[in-house]
């Protein structure tokens, strides 16, 4: 029995030169471990070992096959997912696990009156960054998808949109005369019309993308701005094709999760004349779909991750924008808003 077990405990290091390459089927969205430096060890053997530890398993030979066949065992006779990251909704929706998407929703963990006011000052000197040069800024929350389809959350989970930490923030925002829209109730009004956001996926459809879009732009217009706003007659549809997103492949169940996505791509060419004003848009991957969109709107467009929450004045300064868009998904209110003044980097509170 000892030399069975010690045998057992040393496939990890038996397989570890067969291993599989670290960028393939990795949809984790997370980074694997990396071998611990030799000069950690003197920090303490313990941590060591656990990081030795994480290696082995994020590294171990057959690793994908062996966690894809545990997911589909556990789906198919419990019902339910292999890793909390990701929920299984009803009617084949998934839903995101992390962030605290699902406290949110539940309206437990929200956000203080204090950290709401700490990020409402932070951006009141963001639009005192942009008003010094006449620009305008405008900040665009964005719902998670629980939010507009919680009628296909787990029955589990019980939605309670009272402390949305959106509804917090927004309410405070506005009493300080920032200009916020919240996109939750646009979201909402077409959900029946056509898909906003992907069964599979984290984020909103292409079409879901394009609302969004000409909600922000109109609201622009309604503020004193005479922006040209994109025509359906300029977008086509590409052949609709199965797809599976990032919820199903972080559950390693992307054979068993599809749906049926329909893409839109821009294919006329737009009105240089019309288009005076320029934009820089500091935004996340929901900005993504939305990329095609923006040059019928504006002569020039900058986009700037975000970072989650590290705003840096001084590239505000030197875009010079007329108009600065701050896009944040609702799961990034959980990060502070913090302002970096010089062109200087912090590491991002979400990965």
């Amino acid at each position: 029995m000892t030399l069975i077990f010690c045998g057992i405990s040393a496939i990890p290091l038996l397989t570890a030169p067969f291993k599989t390459p670290v960028s393939k089927n990795n949809h984790e969205n997370r980074t694997l471990a990396k071998w611990p430096e030799t000069a950690n060890l003197y920090d303490g053997f313990a941590e060591y070992a656990a990081d030795i530890n994480q290696y082995l398993e994020d590294h171990i030979i057959w690793r994908e096959p062996i966690l894809k066949l545990y997911a589909k065992l556990k789906f198919k006779i419990l019902n339910t997912g292999s890793s909390d990251r990701a929920k299984i909704g009803k009617n084949g929706w998934l839903f995101l696990g992390t962030w605290d998407v699902m406290g949110n929703i539940q309206g437990v963990n929200p956000i203080s009156q204090e950290e709401a006011q700490t990020w409402v000052t932070n951006a009141l000197q963001i639009q005192k960054t942009v008003d010094q040069y006449g620009g305008k800024l405008l900040i665009a929350l964005v719902p998670d998808k629980a939010q507009v389809y919680p009628e296909h959350l787990p029955s589990y989970i019980k939605y309670d949109r009272q402390n949305r930490r959106a509804d917090v923030l927004a309410k405070i925002a506005k009493s300080a005369n920032l200009d916020v829209i919240d996109l939750i109730h646009e979201m909402k009004s077409v959900k029946n019309t056509f898909p906003a956001y992907f069964k599979t996926d984290t984020h909103w459809t292409h079409e879901g993308a394009l609302h969004a879009y000409q909600v922000m732009v109109r609201h622009l217009n309604n503020g004193g701005f005479d922006l040209p706003l994109i025509d359906k007659s300029y977008l086509k549809n590409k052949p609709s094709h199965k797809f599976s997103g990032d919820l199903a492949k972080m559950l390693k169940l992307e054979d068993t999760f599809k749906e049926q996505r329909d893409d839109l791509f821009a294919y006329k060419a737009y009105q240089t004349n019309i288009r005076d004003k320029s934009l820089l848009l500091l935004g996340d991957s929901f900005s993504g779909n939305m990329q095609q969109y923006w040059p019928y709107s504006f002569k020039s467009v900058i986009f700037k991750h975000h970072n989650w929450g590290n705003i840096n004045l001084t590239q505000i300064r030197k875009a010079k924008a007329d108009v600065v868009i701050l896009q944040i998904v609702e799961r990034g209110l959980i990060c502070t808003l913090d302002l970096l003044p010089d062109d200087e980097t912090s590491e991002a509170c979400l990965h």
